[in-house]
């Protein structure tokens, strides 16, 4: 381990900083920033999840990101959260939230046997090498309970490299990344949606149609269309069922 002024002084900053963080802003200026002058990473991303290990799914989650865009768009719209090796690996029992360069568990996954699941993991590698900030990667998980609830948190970048000091280092900033996303998951939750919004979203969870909300609320229709288009902006939604569901994942709504 070599340990330098510069890295103590990295995660001073990072802790003081971790509980000032209530929005994806400050969690870039706060402690990103700060992380880059250790780190030569181009992209990263923190995940706040819980695990259904038995159907290999996402049950809840809360995100905050850099990642490419369309890459985001291929991930949920291949299901690749069932597959995706760096994320089994974080929730499975032998290898619980441990430090991984990516390289190190692609090269795990070429060399096993191979099966359905082998397959699909290699299909993803694949997927990756489209992406040059994706072409190196380390991840740290942290707080991961019994119930497969915790924080996967991951750099990636063209010059990332295998820094010696990563995995000591991830694993003492990891604590506080964890509390600074914590935080803004509680804020997030709070301001994401007015109550108006909410309500129309809850009575959509409910099977109520357009009209029938309009009714319920006593407002027009076309308030109703307005804060769904609203709802969709800020849940990042295309349809009803989908506006539902990522509810249901950011914790906004509960499961029937």
């Amino acid at each position: 381990m070599n340990c330098t002024k510069k890295h103590i002084e990295l995660i001073e900053k990072v802790a003081d900083h971790a509980h000032k963080c209530s929005n994806y802003k400050e969690l870039e200026e706060l402690i990103i920033q700060n992380m880059k002058e250790v780190f030569n990473f181009d992209v990263w991303i923190a995940l706040l999840i819980c695990w259904d290990k038995k159907n290999r799914a996402v049950k809840e989650y809360y995100e905050a990101s850099q990642f490419p865009k369309l890459w985001k768009f291929e991930y949920l719209a291949n299901r690749y959260g069932s597959i995706d090796p760096i994320l089994l690996r974080n929730f499975n029992n032998e290898t619980l939230g441990k430090f991984q360069f990516w390289h190190d568990t692609y090269r795990e996954i070429e060399q096993t046997e191979n099966s359905k699941l082998i397959a699909k993991q290699r299909r993803f590698i694949q997927a990756t090498a489209k992406y040059p900030v994706l072409s190196h990667g380390l991840s740290i998980g942290y707080n991961i309970s019994e119930d497969q609830c915790g924080m996967i948190f991951s750099l990636a970048g063209k010059n990332l490299g295998r820094p010696p000091e990563a995995q000591w280092l991830m694993a003492s900033l990891a604590p506080y990344i964890y509390l600074a996303l914590s935080n803004m998951r509680r804020v997030g939750r709070k301001c994401l949606l007015t109550p108006q919004q909410f309500n129309v979203l809850k009575l959509l969870q409910q099977g109520y149609k357009k009209p029938a909300i309009a009714q319920e609320m006593g407002i027009k229709e076309s308030t109703v269309k307005y804060h769904l288009e609203r709802v969709f902006e800020r849940l990042g939604a295309q349809t009803q069922a989908q506006a539902v569901s990522i509810g249901i994942a950011k914790g906004l709504l509960q499961h029937d």
